[in-house]
């Protein structure tokens, strides 16, 4: 079986075929960038998430099993102090509905990749294409929970820094606690 490899036809007119204009290449680079530091954003979240989540629910099984294996001895103090921690750990994982946040942020990475996909899908982009694309962005966006500007931050270093960019400078304890803390800015 032969592939047949389709070529663009020299008599089309060259009008009609999308050019890349400075302003479309600064634009595409703008709505690309935004795009792609959303992604890791929500990934960063997402692994937290699901950190915390799977930790609480690994405590709350040894806390329970602790429990289980001291009824033999009566030790009533010890038995009302890993019944507590399985309360407590249960009880924030419901409250903050970790797993919950895990899958809305796996969700919305999703959809950053896949509207980066169809981006490069497209290939040459005009005007009217980086509309279509910054009004997709906008869409998801919409359905985010508010950000934490520190952690967009870090989001947005990482690709400065894999991309020959400037680097803004975070703090050790402000980077630890990214994503605990809606720190404002990088004071």
């Amino acid at each position: 079986m032969t592939q047949t490899i389709l070529h663009p036809n020299p008599t089309d007119d060259i009008q009609s075929v999308p050019q890349w204009t400075d302003d479309c290449w600064k634009r595409y680079y703008e709505l690309n960038n935004r795009c792609q530091y959303s992604r890791l954003y929500h990934q960063k979240r997402h692994s937290f998430y699901s950190f915390w989540d799977n930790f609480f629910t690994a405590m709350s099984l040894i806390s329970g099993t602790a429990i289980f294996s001291t009824l033999q001895y009566e030790n009533h103090d010890l038995n009302k102090w890993f019944g507590g921690a399985v309360v407590i750990m249960t009880a924030f994982q419901l409250v903050f509905g970790l797993k919950d946040k895990a899958h809305l942020h796996a969700g919305l990475s999703t959809e950053y990749k896949k509207l980066e996909s169809a981006q490069v899908a497209k290939g040459v982009l005009d005007s009217q294409l980086l509309d279509v694309y910054e009004a997709a962005i906008l869409s998801i966006e919409a359905n985010e929970p508010p950000d934490l500007p520190l952690l967009v931050r870090i989001c947005q270093n990482e690709l400065a820094f894999a991309n020959g960019g400037k680097v803004t400078d975070i703090c050790w304890f402000q980077r630890w606690t990214a994503h605990f803390i809606p720190w404002s800015s990088v004071d």
